[in-house]
């Protein structure tokens, strides 16, 4: 990653102050557990709050829910980072993908009456189960590019800064900036052709590129009749043409389309740049799709999506190879860092005609108060806790019994509580999977709230947040909240509690696409079948028992 200029004037980058350091620098402050994190994550939020809370106000009825949302992104984009996966793209965009992803889980739960009702429209209508899904060739095309010229292109183009703002996000001199901006635009380019063309063109496609890069560059007039007549033909060279034009002179529009969840162009209407002008207010603020006007660019013919549904682009994901490292002693401290830090520097960070008084770590939505007749739920520990009840006429499963080895299957659908792929190490997701004999499918719970994987019981489940994906991480933490994060409560009912957050469940997410289900933790709303039963673990060579919640 690269350096800050603060080398080449001889101050040491660990004595630098962190307006000076670049968002690498930054980053290696965030995971070194020393005392630097703070500092770190202050300087994250200025930079980059304004346009995180921008963003995610298009997708909000309110401010306050907008901000609120922000912060919860922000949150997860910092305790990402510190478990040790680097930032997709550039830190704004990391962040900005997490708005997304957050508020696809509000809108699976009560908190869906806080978002627009186009945002809840696209949601209904998008193939993007659980808020993600397979990258568009914009973003696998932006994840090619070297990291230098990512933020380059991200922070000069689509964010419009300042050239001395974006030479401090890369630790260079602004002098730089332009032909670094002007030099990423054209690798932009031909890494999506190239990334268009591998998985959508024939081999006449491939032979038409470079005529193809020409007729974009000329932007109309008249075609070479050879190319004229192939994309008669061929919707795809036409989608790719109809990219490369908008790359060559709208690029703004199409990269934020692109590299955004939802709202892309609205985004570059409304986040404030250069200079930070005060922004309108959003009851009047123009959503996207709102009033009905179509951009000037089609931005969804030039991705080759459909605008009317699932091929609406996805967000940059974690899973794009490359983008995981090894993880630094000490970090989750600055995640602390980032609820203490908030209220503070609140005021510093944010235009002023945005009241961000209180902003900290959301919580979540309160569920409704329990009826008289709701029966208290146990802990592993014999505590109570509170829980959703089964429904007239439904008997609640057997509880999962503590120290004993069991597969824990979701009531409505028959899946098993799984790990991804069936292979247990750090970071990777809990899912929802059709029930076999394999040791990853089963789990033993403690009596502190631990679900210990039978394949290696030294790995538990955990949630990294109220709105994160469920999934597992060595047991053994010498950090407060980490093991808070590892503590569940078997409900009666047969919900899967958070400790930490009792009225948070596990359930999985529907997709579209296979048996496997992701894993979320939602505000318990009633919707849907939280419950979870338990079948003992067969005896070798025995017939599975049945599901202890079926009845």
């Amino acid at each position: 990653m690269t350096r800050s200029d603060t080398e080449d004037e001889h101050i040491p980058r660990e004595r630098a102050t962190p307006g000076l350091l670049s968002e690498a620098d930054l980053v290696e402050r965030l995971r070194s557990g020393t005392e630097g994190e703070g500092p770190a994550v202050r300087e994250l939020r200025r930079r980059h709050l304004p346009a995180v809370v921008g963003y995610a106000q298009l997708h909000t009825v309110s401010g306050q829910a907008g901000r609120q949302l922000a912060d919860e992104a922000f949150f997860r984009a910092v305790e990402e980072v510190c478990e040790g996966v680097d930032p997709s793209g550039t830190w704004r965009h990391h962040a900005l993908t997490h708005v997304g992803e957050a508020a696809f889980v509000w809108a699976l739960d009560d908190r869906r009456e806080w978002l627009r009702p186009d945002f809840l429209a696209w949601v209904h209508t998008a193939d993007v189960g659980g808020g993600s899904r397979a990258p568009n060739a914009m973003i696998r095309a932006f994840y090619q590019l070297p990291e230098r010229l990512r933020s380059a292109l991200w922070y000069a183009v689509v964010d419009d800064e300042p050239y001395s703002e974006v030479a401090t996000h890369l630790g260079t001199t602004s002098g730089v900036v332009p032909d670094l901006a002007a030099k990423a635009q054209v690798a932009m380019r031909d890494a999506y052709a190239q990334e268009h063309l591998s998985r959508r063109g024939t081999a006449e496609c491939r032979g038409f590129r470079r005529i193809i890069e020409a007729a974009a560059q000329a932007r109309g007039g008249d075609r070479h009749p050879d190319l004229a007549a192939h994309l008669a033909r061929c919707t795809d060279c036409e989608v790719l043409l109809s990219g490369l034009t908008g790359l060559s002179g709208s690029p703004r529009t199409l990269l934020a389309e692109g590299l955004l969840m939802w709202g892309g162009a609205a985004y570059t209407e409304r986040v404030p740049m250069r200079g930070t002008p005060e922004p309108k207010p959003l009851e009047q603020s123009t959503a996207p799709g709102a009033d009905g006007r179509e951009s000037r660019l089609d931005v969804h013919a030039a991705l080759g999506e459909d605008s009317n549904g699932p091929g609406r682009p996805g967000p940059a994901r974690r899973s794009v190879p490359g983008h995981r490292t090894v993880k630094a002693a000490g970090g989750m401290a600055a995640v602390v860092a980032v609820a203490a830090v908030a209220a503070v520097t609140a005021h510093d960070v944010m235009p002023g005609s945005w009241n961000v008084t209180g902003l900290v770590r959301p919580q979540p939505s309160q569920p409704a108060d329990p009826s008289p007749s709701s029966t208290p739920s146990r802990s592993a520990d014999g505590s109570p806790a509170g829980g959703p009840t089964p429904g007239p006429g439904r008997k609640a499963p057997a509880p999962v019994p503590v120290g004993e080895p069991s597969q824990i299957v979701h009531a409505s659908t028959g899946l098993c509580l799984d790990v991804e792929n069936q292979v247990v190490d750090k970071r990777v997701s809990a899912v929802a999977a059709p029930c076999g004999s394999g040791a990853t499918q089963r789990w033993t719970f403690d009596t502190d709230g631990h679900l210990h994987n039978e394949a290696d019981s030294d790995f538990c489940l955990k949630v990294g947040g109220d709105s994160a994906v469920v999934g597992i991480r060595p047991c053994a933490s010498d950090d407060p909240e980490k093991r808070s994060r590892m503590t569940f409560v078997i409900s009666e009912s047969g919900a899967i509690q958070s400790k930490p957050l009792s009225d948070q469940v596990i359930v999985p997410v529907a997709t579209s696409s296979g048996e496997v289900r992701p894993l979320v933790l939602k505000a318990s709303s009633g919707v849907g079948d939280e419950r979870w039963g338990t079948r003992p673990v067969a005896a070798a060579g025995a017939s599975p028992l049945p599901v202890a919640s079926a009845s």
